[in-house]
């Protein structure tokens, strides 16, 4: 597993490349320091699995900085690693694109479940955080979200967003349904078209925002 972690403190990155062997012995680290060096980062390594990045980084732009790092790599899952358990930053992480949010202060146990649950195409948020009524409160709509996007779905595709709304990889929801896994990326890829999306973070966001999903607590 390639990974990108972004972050400013290096006794973090040395913390995380330890916790990183864990999962995977043969996990290859790319470190940047900063949003400019992770765009240099992703240019020279357009094979990476995941991203992991502290949005707090002074020239990230808070937030804002998951949607430019997704604009300069699509296909890319993030999992924003923050300080500060703030329910407004994640809400807005989730609004910009990222699949994940976890505060630094959780145990490598959680640190693990989370990267492990976003590399597999699902979305994480810590339980502490993961009141999505609350979430759904701290960010403006988006007029391109439109309110009959839902008839757009069939009523398959509508299941699928529930279960991808539980934080279910495609694996585990196309056991749930008991289909192929390739049938169910068809699903989650047309369900992002429909809702004029990129991620299934944002995807997760905006079904929630729209009461479209039944609110459920991450685990």
């Amino acid at each position: 597993m390639k990974i990108l972690l972004v972050d400013d403190h290096l006794l973090f990155r040395e913390g995380m490349r330890h916790l990183l062997l864990e999962l995977e012995e043969r996990a290859d680290l790319i470190e940047a320091s900063d949003c400019g060096e992770a765009l240099e980062r992703i240019a020279l390594h357009p094979d990476m699995d995941i991203g992991l990045v502290d949005i707090a980084l002074s020239d990230c732009g808070g937030s804002q900085g998951i949607r430019q790092l997704a604009n300069a790599s699509p296909r890319l899952p993030w999992l924003v690693i923050q300080g500060e358990e703030d329910r407004g930053t994640m809400a807005q992480a989730f609004a910009d694109g990222a699949q994940g949010y976890i505060p630094k202060t959780s145990s490598r146990r959680q640190m693990l479940q989370a990267i492990e649950l976003v590399h597999a195409g699902g979305t994480y948020s810590p339980p502490a955080l993961a009141n999505h009524e609350l979430m759904a409160d701290l960010a403006p709509d988006r007029p391109e979200v439109k309110e009959n996007t839902q008839h757009l779905l069939s009523p398959r595709q509508r299941q699928v967003l529930n279960l991808v709304a539980r934080g279910l990889p495609n694996r585990l929801i196309a056991d749930e349904l008991g289909v192929a896994e390739g049938t169910i990326r068809i699903h989650v890829s047309a369900i992002l078209k429909a809702m004029k999306v990129r991620t299934r973070g944002e995807a997760v966001y905006w079904a929630l925002q729209k009461g479209w999903v039944a609110s459920q607590t991450t685990t």
